[in-house]
């Protein structure tokens, strides 16, 4: 099975033909769109998974129209687990055929708390079960994920208990050892790896995904963050 996970930028607008190109030459089974918003008429991400006969839902359920659609070429039940409306933000929990998986973009700062919150009620909720965490998360290791002159990440001992405290393993990390460094969304200076996929004891040892970053998006502008990869057994 194969998963992508993209944020499209302020809602993808006129990139979305080259986004939804990139996508398809991936043909993923599952794809997770960040920043997407919805549209008065059938947008784009609709009439792509229509046409490529795939199930999709989106929500947009934080303070602004920026939020998280999820497409599937299998059958999928979806909620939203968004903690409040005060802040940027959407959660997606999508459940899938013998597992479970939080589609996140998380808000900036402080406020980044509830979310993380709510990443580690539902992944106790399911523990014993497969459980899948990906998207823009906004955070990483404060020494590992970004350069040493970028701007400090808020809320980063949360990022580092997913792993440390509440189990969950960073599969990029995981994929790729302790010492790779790799960007997901940079300035002019600095890079940060901010687009992340975790995942619980029993989706790993179920599964054994392998994780990886296409910068495709980032270097060609059709988004200002790359594409997060993974493949994992079914």
């Amino acid at each position: 099975m194969k998963l992508l996970c993209l944020n499209v930028r302020s809602g993808g607008g006129t990139r979305w033909p080259t986004i939804l190109g990139f996508v398809g030459a991936y043909d993923p089974d599952v794809a997770v769109f960040t920043e997407w918003r919805r549209s008065v008429e059938p947008g784009p991400v609709e009439r792509w998974t229509a046409s490529h006969r795939m199930n999709w839902i989106g929500a947009s359920e934080g303070a602004t129209l920026n939020g998280v659609a999820i497409a599937a070429k299998s059958p999928f039940g979806c909620m939203s687990v968004t903690p409040g409306r005060e802040s940027a933000g959407t959660i997606l929990r999508g459940n899938f055929d013998g597992w479970t998986m939080l589609a996140a973009y998380f808000p900036q700062g402080q406020l980044k708390q509830r979310y993380f919150d709510v990443c580690r009620d539902v992944a106790i909720a399911h523990s014993g079960q497969p459980f899948l965490l990906v998207g823009d998360l906004n955070t990483g290791n404060q020494v590992a994920d970004k350069t040493p002159a970028g701007a400090k990440y808020e809320r980063d001992e949360r990022f580092d208990r997913l792993s440390s405290i509440e189990g969950l393993a960073d599969l990029w990390r995981r994929t790729n050892g302790d010492h790779m460094r790799e960007w997901t969304w940079c300035t002019a200076k600095n890079g940060f790896r901010i687009d992340h996929a975790f995942g619980n004891p029993e989706f790993v040892g179920r599964y054994r995904p392998e994780c990886r970053y296409d910068h495709t998006p980032r270097k060609d502008r059709f988004s200002d963050h790359s594409a997060l990869l993974l493949d994992f057994g079914v």
